[in-house]
């Protein structure tokens, strides 16, 4: 795992949040679902305990705007 890839996932991420912030849970919910999967993949193949400890804060972040996803969604139901 290289900076680059760190880098991709702060850019997705930022997608995520810019969607919650205009209100669009389901687009929001679909690409918290990529970038996700993306980070359990990084997960799956770390070879070392840093690269663990730095896709950490993703995963805690992933669990967050999931809830606040969820929360968004709430008026629609």
């Amino acid at each position: 795992m290289d900076a680059n890839a760190l880098g991709e996932l702060k850019i997705k991420y930022q997608e995520v949040i810019d969607l919650i912030a205009q209100k669009k849970p389901m687009e929001a919910a679909l690409k918290l679902s990529e970038v996700t999967e993306k980070v359990n993949d990084l997960i799956d193949y770390a070879t070392s305990d840093k690269e663990l400890q730095a896709l950490s804060p993703f995963q805690i972040l992933s669990n967050h705007l999931q809830l606040k996803i969820d929360l968004l969604k709430l008026p629609l139901n």
